[in-house]
């Protein structure tokens, strides 16, 4: 039977990209590139534009916003609380407008290296700014060390206390509830400072505890207040135990009627049931292999009444039961079933913002690499040893560890999308996105530079759960538009993207002047399974164009090495077109590579024909 003369290979269509691997061996629908892309039902599409909703009052005044969450009022309206230094702003999903700033009480502010965090719970948004990590100042008979005239209090310590004007304490002197509490002092001498208390009268006392700390805040919708900082004797229904009210905390959440705080890094504080303020510090509070060489870096619910908790390398499960109710009475408290046991202690979490629940699946960013647990059949979280990534191992390798904190995910679409600092930069300037229907990773989004995300959410827009990325200084509505837009906050577009424009070394530079969504996209190396040279001769594409379409296509050909542009196909109209090129290159292999320059054009599959050179065409019979 005679040899065919010519060999064809392809892509019927496409599922995802593989960086990692060697391109001559890669599965017909993996690339070994895919950037701004997405891949839906075979095709692959570049992806939607983002939408900057930043307006002129978080322009002006160099606002930073440092966190932000989603809050539903009572009355339904739907907002995002965006969280600065010194006030937060509400953006109604409903009415797309963004409230003036609504500000923090005198002298109550968050600083670009506090941690911060905010959650909804029970109607109120509660907002984070870090434990103490500071030395407690306790001080016991020494007499008028406490004293107050009118309102103010002034503390005398018998060695220097370090505080400054401006700094905030939490102090408390017993049998004087109206002094003690959460202030921002005044410093007078090295061992002096004074404050404004809630109350007024003489007071000569002789003992006090304090320590520089930033107390939460709450926000009720319209104004926002310190969290008050109460003592036990103010809840004399609690039996056993000390009552403390909501101690400072790096990160929270609300979970099945408690709130769950992060208040060092190796414990953890629940409030009572359905008593946001209530903590007993004796029953409710956990220490997490205390003393190891670790640290708390997230926790997440995940079914019923446990949640997960993440170290930087372990994690735990934990089990909060549902309070006790007998006929006439709560136990609001955590009673003796409560557990935590070990999970694993093979890896841990890198990047609190990057955990996120997908079913019975939960994916976060670890050291190693992007992790997910998966529910065995005992239903018992496992995780595999080889990373989730290991596919974009080489772009997980050059993510900046020093900055990898600040890494930031969310699950939305059936996609599974993380922000991370790569190369040298210091802020988030690539998300990286797994698509779950597919099983494998689908594109590397490079963003205009203003584009760096703090953190995602999902909110409503125009009937239709989005997401959301909040950055540093601006605020963006994500996959909404045919081109990204950046504006200074009055409407006017600012141009200017960063791109990756070496796909092999993936080097950062300034790219040109457009908004156009920058979409690359390399498919596998073909060979033809065989090592002899070839010549290849033809490049057949079907694929869908826009009407602003236009795209470079090019052989890149390997042994000798050579890149040719072979055509640029341009629309103004929507179309469906197979586009036919000529490669004429002799080589060992060849990629194809689409250089999307504007438009968001469809490629449904491709074709690539040639001869394996030195064989023997002519039959025998």
């Amino acid at each position: 039977m005679a040899n065919l003369p010519f060999q064809i290979d392809g892509e019927q269509g496409f599922i995802g990209f593989n960086s990692r691997e060697n391109p001559t061996i890669l599965p017909a629908g993996v690339a070994r590139y895919a950037q701004n892309f997405r891949f839906d039902r075979g095709e692959a599409k570049v992806r939607s534009g983002c939408t900057d909703l930043t307006v002129p009052s978080l322009v002006t005044g160099n606002v930073q916003i440092l966190g932000g969450c989603e809050y539903t009022k009572t009355d339904g309206t739907q907002q995002i609380v965006l969280v600065s230094t010194d006030g937060l702003y509400t953006y109604t999903t409903g009415t797309k407008l963004t409230s003036s700033k609504i500000n923090f009480p005198t002298g109550r502010t968050i600083s670009t290296t506090d941690p911060v965090d905010c959650f909804q719970a029970e109607n109120k948004v509660y907002i984070l700014r870090g434990y103490s990590r500071n030395t407690e100042i306790s001080q016991s008979s020494v007499s008028g060390c406490v004293s107050r005239t009118g309102a103010i209090v002034t503390i005398t310590c018998t060695n220097p206390h370090g505080y400054a004007t401006g700094d905030e304490i939490i102090i408390y002197v017993p049998g004087h509830n109206t002094a003690s509490g959460s202030y921002v002092i005044t410093v007078t001498s090295s061992t002096v400072f004074t404050y404004t208390s809630n109350g007024s009268g003489s007071i000569n006392h002789d003992t006090f505890t304090c320590v520089k700390a930033k107390a939460p805040l709450v926000f009720d919708g319209s104004t926002v207040s310190v969290v008050p900082q109460a003592t036990a004797t103010q809840y004399p229904y609690l039996q056993g135990g000390d009552s403390v009210c909501m101690p400072p905390a790096d990160f929270g959440l609300y979970f099945q009627g408690r709130i769950v705080l992060c208040v060092s890094r190796d414990e953890i504080a629940a409030s009572n049931y359905y008593e946001s303020n209530v903590f007993d510090v004796s029953l409710d509070q956990f220490k997490i292999n205390q003393g190891d060489n670790d640290y708390i870096v997230g926790f997440t619910p995940y079914q019923e009444n446990s949640f997960l908790i993440f170290k930087r390398n372990s994690i735990y499960y934990a089990f909060l039961p549902p309070p006790a109710i007998t006929t006439t009475t709560i136990d609001r408290g955590i009673d003796t079933s409560s557990e935590i046991n070990t999970l694993t202690t093979q890896f841990g979490c890198s990047a609190r913002r990057t955990i996120q629940v997908a079913g019975q699946s939960v994916f976060f960013l670890s050291d190693r690499g992007v992790y997910q647990l998966n529910t065995a059949l005992d239903l018992k979280l496992v995780g595999d040893q080889m990373p989730l990534s290991d596919g974009i191992s080489d772009i997980i390798e050059r993510i900046n560890t020093n900055y990898v904190s600040a890494s930031c995910g969310l699950f939305f679409n059936n996609r599974y999308y993380i922000s991370v600092p790569l190369d040298s930069d210091t802020t988030n300037n690539a998300v990286l996105v797994y698509s779950l229907l597919n099983k494998a990773w689908e594109s590397i989004d490079i963003y205009p530079t203003a584009f760096s995300p703090k953190l995602f959410l999902q909110a409503t827009f125009e009937n239709k759960r989005q997401m959301y990325a909040i950055c540093l200084r601006h605020f963006f509505l994500c996959e909404s538009a045919a081109k990204d837009f950046v504006n200074d906050g009055s409407g006017t577009p600012i141009l200017g993207t960063g791109q990756l424009n070496d796909p092999v070394t993936c080097t950062f530079t300034e790219g040109a002047a457009t908004a156009n969504v920058d979409g690359q996209l390399i498919t596998r190396r073909y060979t033809f399974k065989s090592l002899d040279q070839k010549r290849f001769s033809g490049l057949q594409v079907d694929g869908i164009l826009d009407a602003s379409s236009s795209i470079d296509i090019s052989a890149l050909s390997y042994n000798p090495d050579q890149s040719t542009k072979l055509l640029t196909v341009n629309s103004n109209s929507v179309e469906e077109k197979s586009i036919r090129a000529k490669i004429a290159h002799r080589a060992y292999a060849i990629d194809i590579k689409f250089q999307v320059n504007s438009g968001r054009p469809t490629i449904r599959g491709l074709t690539v024909d040639g001869v394996i050179a030195g064989r023997n065409f002519v039959s025998s019979e």
